[in-house]
C-alpha cells in the first residue's frame, strides 16, 4: 500500500515540478520583457534630456544607480540575446563578457593569413639586408668589385620595404584590436 501512495505522490511531485518550471520560464520571459522595456524607456529619456542633464535626471527619477540604468539600457540594446537567456544571471553574465571580435571567422582567418604573409616578407627582407651587409663587409675586406653604392642602394631599398611591411603589420594589429573592441 505504501508503494502505491509513494508512486502517486511521486507522480504529483513530477507534475508540480513541470508546472513550476513552466511558471519559472514564464516569469523569466516576463522579467526579461520588463527589463528590456525599462531599458527602452531609459534610452528614450536619455534622448529627451538636454546634454549634461542625464545624470541629474536619472538621480531624480530612477531608483537604481547609473550602473543599473546602463544595464537596463544594454538589455534593450541586446533584446534578442537577452530573451534567449535562461536566467537573469545568465543574461547579465552574457552582457559582461568581454566583447568577442566583430570579425567573422573567415575575416579573422584572412587577417591572420595576411599578418603571417607580411611577417614572412619581413623575414625575407631581413635576410636580404643581412646578405647586403655581408657583401659590403666582403667588399671592404677583399678585392670584391661590386660597387659599394649599388650595395648601399639595395640596403636602402630593402630597409624601405621593411619599414613598409612594419607599417602594414601595425595596421593589421590595429584592425584586429578595433574589431575586438566591437569596431568602436
Amino acid at each position: 500500500m505504501a508503494n502505491e501512495l509513494e508512486r502517486r505522490r511521486l507522480s504529483e511531485v513530477a507534475e508540480e515540478i513541470s508546472r513550476e518550471i513552466g511558471n519559472a520560464d514564464e516569469s523569466w520571459r516576463d522579467a526579461a520583457g520588463r527589463a528590456i522595456h525599462t531599458g527602452e524607456l531609459l534610452i528614450e529619456a536619455k534622448g529627451l534630456v538636454e546634454h549634461g542633464e542625464w545624470l541629474p535626471w536619472l538621480e531624480a527619477n530612477f531608483s537604481g544607480s547609473d550602473q543599473t540604468a546602463r544595464l537596463y539600457m544594454r538589455f534593450a540594446a541586446n533584446r534578442q540575446q537577452i530573451a534567449d537567456m535562461p536566467t537573469v544571471r545568465d543574461a547579465i553574465a552574457m552582457l559582461n563578457e568581454p566583447k568577442r571580435s566583430a570579425l567573422t571567422e573567415q575575416q579573422e582567418g584572412a587577417l591572420e593569413d595576411e599578418y603571417l604573409h607580411q611577417l614572412e616578407l619581413l623575414g625575407v627582407v631581413g635576410e636580404r639586408l643581412i646578405r647586403v651587409k655581408e657583401h659590403m663587409d666582403n667588399a671592404e675586406a677583399t678585392t670584391y668589385r661590386k660597387p659599394k653604392q649599388e650595395l648601399l642602394d639595395k640596403a636602402e631599398q630593402y630597409a624601405g620595404w621593411a619599414e613598409e611591411l612594419a607599417k602594414r603589420l601595425r595596421a593589421l594589429d590595429y584592425q584586429e584590436a578595433t574589431a575586438e573592441e566591437g569596431g568602436t
